[in-house]
């Protein structure tokens, strides 16, 4: 999935699995040297095998990564967790993504918190979360978890109200 922003500048959504989620690897195919420094999460995080996904600001000229965060659930064993972006959104200040978390999604700050309203799947069998982030991706500044009313009555909702995703 890709976007411009107001500098018409790409960003773009990976998924990536534990299988190809080492940051070594995207570094040394995919990135500038800094693209990962100073950021939410710099990398895939432990465990495996989850699809957790990928926020990337892209240079148009040559298409290397300049800025990028990975960005994923988490289990109470700290393992990474399935996180799979959606949608993507981004202005002059933030960058607003809409995900489906399999367990935990991530609150507000520059490492990972637990959602304090993530307490139960609901109906969908997953979180429907909204992070945005700050466009150096350093923090996440708002993260909502929604609820089934709000599926049902959010018109810029990434989901349908029985929980399909919107095309």
């Amino acid at each position: 999935m890709i976007t411009l922003d107001e500098l018409n500048r790409p960003w773009v959504v990976f998924h990536v699995n534990g299988d190809s989620g080492s940051s070594n690897y995207i570094r040394i195919k995919y990135d500038s040297e800094n693209a990962f420094s100073n950021v939410y999460q710099p990398s895939y995080g432990m465990g495996g095998e989850a699809d957790i996904s990928l926020i990337a600001r892209i240079n148009a000229t040559n298409g290397i990564m300049e800025k990028a965060t990975f960005l994923s659930a988490q289990l109470s064993n700290g393992n990474s967790n399935t996180l799979k972006a959606l949608a993507i959104g981004v202005n002059d200040r933030t960058v607003r993504v809409q995900a489906e978390s399999a367990f935990t999604p991530p609150h507000v700050g520059n490492t990972y918190a637990p959602h304090p309203n993530a307490i139960q799947l609901g109906e969908c069998n997953f979180f429907p979360i909204q992070i945005d982030l700050d466009i150096d991706l350093r923090k996440i500044e708002t993260s909502r978890v929604f609820s089934m009313d709000q599926l049902l009555n959010g018109p810029y909702s990434a989901w349908h109200s029985n929980c399909e995703r919107r095309n």
